[in-house]
């Protein structure tokens, strides 16, 4: 019984790393280009989707509640596309001025 839990963990475990890679490329290139313009708003948002991430993979390692991992990884996302936002707009400021 012992090893089939450490098989299951070891599993989670690795699921879990490979998703630190998928997502996060998205949150790095938005604080590449906003790291000039960082508001209190732009560096909220860039909080929130660290913290979601390590609640992320504590919900993911060590729970099987597929319901509150979607709710953080809702967090996530949301965090992330307000960073795009930004991206966007200043980019728009820029090409008009």
């Amino acid at each position: 019984m012992g090893e089939t839990r450490g098989r299951l963990l070891n599993h989670k475990i690795s699921a879990n790393l490979s998703n630190q890679f998928e997502w996060p490329l998205f949150f790095y290139v938005a604080c590449l280009f906003l790291q000039l313009q960082a508001t209190q708003t732009v560096v909220a948002l860039a909080w929130i989707f660290v913290g979601g991430r390590i609640l992320h993979s504590a919900v993911q390692i060590f729970t099987s509640n597929v319901r509150l991992r979607g709710l953080v990884f809702t967090i996530n996302f949301l965090a992330v596309i307000g960073l795009w936002y930004f991206v966007v707009t200043a980019s728009g400021k820029a090409v008009a001025a």
